[in-house]
């Protein structure tokens, strides 16, 4: 498997913004979300985290996590749970300069880029809403498609073709109904279901507590073990634990992509700098808690993970055999749930995309055939090929954000003090 260069891409842009605002939200905590949960008070606000969340929690949580250990070891889980540090600060500075941006042009990265490549502006944010296209297609709609298979099969050992028509028919429904009742949906979806999930890997941590410690060393010990025959910083950071971890952990929060600034932009009245926080808010739920609950329930209860194929296999097995039977029903429910609410979200991105590129509103009539059909295909298609095109698409992505955040670092820092945030005192935290 080819060595993914995200991370060095992420770290160092993550490192560097984290310098420009002082790492405020990380010295400051409770000052500084005091005014971001505040501020989801206002159920626009909330909707729009809550659907933030429907694009990123599922897969990435789940597969993701579990194909990421299956290839990288048991040192991935450790530079997944680093990821979140960068992840936090670039997702944070996307969605505050989105959202600065927003107020005077339109919402999303596609306008960010523009204003800031000058005459290559709208030509590389056409091919930005492309890949971004093709992401909704392939992550969106095929790869969330394939895990639910994967569930099935493993559960009930449902042919892949009954499920494919199933969740195509149901997205089908969902489709029609619209972007408002896409909101309402994943306002009541995501709660309820990570609190599911969050009850089921944690009840499987407890289990097998006994070997925490045991699974502690083995993440340190293989999280800085080089490849054979590659020296160096850029060897180390480039090693296969490394590389799946920041990989797994930008599939799973997908910051530094910029896509996640669609659902943020759905939101209410509030500051650019405060909405930067629910994206920071976003990495922590999906990556810090739930991407970590996942990864310590498959390494505490499956003692060789490489000796499974499957990223969804894994996780049921884990869970399973520390709980009983019914809790693979929970299981795969989770699954579903997660599955269903990320293709939701991202037939809406998908649509806002083609909007970008035709330059009017299209009818659904055009664009939901096609994502359909890759919500029925992806069930026939190997989720390793899945997620290593959803890599090359996020590596497109965030190799056009990232230079607009370090570009507008200034203008992120202007709308971080103006709000106050870097201007705490430390009696104030």
């Amino acid at each position: 498997m080819p060595y993914n260069p995200l991370p060095i891409l992420l770290l160092v842009s993550g490192v560097y913004l984290l310098f420009k605002l002082r790492f405020f939200f990380i010295l400051h905590p409770i000052r500084s979300f005091k005014r971001a949960f505040l501020s989801l008070r206002d159920k626009k606000n909330l909707a729009s985290l809550t659907l933030a969340l429907a694009g990123t929690l599922g897969v990435g949580n789940v597969l993701g996590v579990s194909l990421g250990i299956i290839i990288g070891g048991a040192g991935s889980v450790f530079w997944l749970f680093l990821s979140a540090i960068p992840a936090s600060v670039l997702k944070y500075s996307e969605v505050s300069l989105s959202e600065d941006v927003s107020a005077r042009e339109g919402r999303g990265m596609f306008y960010c880029i523009r204003r800031s490549f000058g005459k290559c502006g709208t030509a590389l944010s056409y091919v930005y809403a492309l890949a971004c296209l093709l992401l909704s297609l392939v992550m969106g709609a095929a790869l969330q498609t394939r895990s639910v298979v994967d569930a099935a099969h493993v559960l009930y050992g449902t042919e892949p073709i009954f499920t494919a028509v199933i969740a195509a028919v149901i997205v089908l429904v969902s489709a029609v109904w619209g972007g408002r009742m896409i909101g309402r949906i994943t306002l009541i979806v995501i709660p309820l279901t990570t609190i599911i999930y969050i009850f089921l890997t944690f009840g499987t941590i407890m289990g097998n507590f006994s070997r925490f410690p045991e699974v502690i060393n083995a993440i340190l010990t293989d999280a800085f073990t080089i490849d054979s025959g590659v020296g160096g910083l850029v060897g180390f950071l480039t090693s296969r634990s490394v590389s799946e971890g920041f990989a797994r952990g930008i599939l799973s929060n997908e910051a530094g992509a910029g896509t996640s600034t669609l659902g943020h932009a759905t939101g209410g009245e509030t500051t650019p700098a405060t909405k930067g926080l629910h994206g920071v808010l976003e990495v922590f739920f999906d990556t810090t808690l739930l991407c970590m609950l996942t990864a310590f329930a498959v390494l505490l209860s499956v003692p060789d993970p490489s000796s499974f194929s499957g990223g969804v296999e894994l996780v049921f097995y884990a869970i399973e055999s520390s709980l009983g039977g019914f809790s693979s029903v929970l299981t795969a429910l989770c699954i579903l749930a997660f599955a269903y609410s990320t293709v939701i979200c991202w037939y809406y991105y998908g649509t806002e995309c083609v909007t970008q590129l035709t330059g009017r509103k299209v009818s659904p009539i055009v664009f939901m055939p096609i994502f359909l059909l890759f919500v029925f295909t992806g069930a026939f298609i190997s989720d390793v090929v899945l997620v290593a095109l959803t890599d090359c698409l996020m590596l497109v992505l965030t190799l056009l954000t990232l230079p607009v955040l370090i570009k507008s670092s200034d203008r992120i820092v202007f709308l971080s003090e103006r709000d106050g945030y870097l201007k705490l005192k430390k009696s104030d935290s």
